[in-house]
């Protein structure tokens, strides 16, 4: 259940970030990206751990999604007092958090597949060498 609500939770903040950014493709293009990463992210570790797996590689697991995300959000926010006339209204602290959010989650999406391969594969050869339990003799 626990990785179904985070699953529901990156799909309802990831959208709301496509649909601010649907006028820019690079923008609206990483935050689905970011989106599709997210999936991939918890889809293997969901998958990995049903095999006796355990996956925990990779830079953005979810909490550090959510704080860079939400970071992004707020401080994006109050950004217009600082920043100068012509760059108010464009979003480009959450722009930037959303980017970094797509390029970092790509890359643990892809760490994580190749780390949950080699691990697969390490349970195969250890199964492959481990002779069965003998049966016990017929009466």
């Amino acid at each position: 259940l626990d990785s179904t609500l985070d699953r529901y939770s990156d799909i309802a903040f990831l959208s709301g970030a496509a649909v601010l950014f649907r006028d820019s493709v690079p923008m609206l293009v990483a935050s689905l990206l970011a989106l599709g990463s997210g999936g991939v992210i918890s889809y293997t570790r969901a998958k990995a751990e049903s095999l006796a797996v355990e996956l925990k590689v990779g830079l953005m697991q979810r909490p550090e999604r959510v704080v860079l995300f939400c970071s992004g959000a707020i401080f994006d926010s109050s950004a217009d007092i600082l920043l100068p006339v012509s760059w108010r209204g464009h979003h480009a602290l959450f722009g930037t958090a959303v980017a970094i959010l797509a390029v970092l989650s790509t890359a643990t999406a892809v760490h994580r597949t190749i780390a949950g391969f080699k691990s697969l594969r390490r349970l195969d050869e250890t199964r492959l060498k481990t002779p069965p339990p003998a049966s016990p003799p017929p009466p």
